[in-house]
């Protein structure tokens, strides 16, 4: 249930602007920057850790655990693989999400209306989400034009920048390779992130 909710959440498209290597990765030629504040408000600090990780065909998925400055409060940072629909124009992706792991929020009772990287508090719903909701959707479209898709998201290449109570969660998607065989799916994706109580 808990990766359906992912794929249901996660419906919108990113556009980018990209040049393609010999050997069909993508050098990402933009460099904006996007800041949201998330939901959740207050001033709980972490221990500060920066990652790098590549995401291949023998590692689709990523899941990291970090600490705060508060006794028994951690977060589990998910990086997510969405497959290439079979049918329709949607590209294989990646969801990133972050939740806190305490005795408020349990691992137990994880629900994905409880990411902290998003702008909206509580579950989805209706026809409409926010552009910021998407912040942690890393969907690598490089056309001129994505829009036709019906979809809305941050470019591939943007640097994410969220506030979560008083720490900082940054996204970065250094380099990614599209499959020679089929050109919505991805061999590879390097995505860098760093957090850090102040920027």
């Amino acid at each position: 249930m808990f990766y359906l909710w992912l794929s249901l959440i996660f419906l919108h498209l990113p556009i980018a602007f990209s040049a393609t290597t010999k050997d069909n990765s993508m050098l990402q030629s933009s460099q904006e920057s996007v800041f949201i504040t998330s939901w959740r408000k207050g001033k709980r600090q972490i221990k500060p850790h920066e990652v790098e990780v590549t995401l291949d065909r023998q590692k689709r998925e990523y899941q990291m655990s970090f600490a705060s400055l508060e006794k028994e409060v951690n977060y589990d940072l998910f990086i997510n693989n969405s497959p290439a629909s079979e049918k329709g124009p949607y590209f294989e992706s990646w969801n990133v999400m972050l939740f806190e792991d305490s005795p408020r929020y349990p691992k137990s009772k994880r629900e994905p209306m409880n990411n902290l990287l998003k702008v909206s508090e509580g579950p989805f719903g209706g026809d409409y989400w926010p552009i910021e909701d998407n912040i942690g959707w890393l969907y690598p479209v490089d056309e001129p034009n994505a829009k036709k898709h019906g979809v809305v998201v941050y470019p591939i290449s943007a640097m994410r920048i969220i506030k979560v109570e008083n720490f900082y969660c940054t996204v970065q998607v250094t380099n990614y390779k599209r499959s020679p065989n089929n050109l919505r799916e991805i061999d590879e994706l390097t995505v860098k992130v760093k957090l850090s109580n102040s920027l």
